[in-house]
């Protein structure tokens, strides 16, 4: 679970997505799901308010569906 992309996108990754999917192929996984809190896309977090961490219903079914497919 993570804050918000940087530059990455549903198609495109950015460098802290490599850092975790480098992570992941370390520890032999085999998947790796990245949702973020935000949807907003800014490199910089300190750019965003906390309205843009504020959990709307899709977002949040989004979150509780990937969730239960971790445990």
């Amino acid at each position: 679970l993570m804050m918000n992309p940087s530059t990455a996108s549903q198609s495109s990754s950015d460098p802290t997505v490599n850092q975790m999917i480098e992570l992941a192929q370390d520890n032999d996984c085999d998947a790796l799901q990245v949702v973020n809190v935000s949807s907003i896309i800014d490199s910089n977090s300190n750019n965003l308010s906390d309205q843009d961490f504020t959990i709307d219903k899709i977002n949040e079914a989004f979150i509780k569906k990937r969730w239960k497919m971790l445990i």
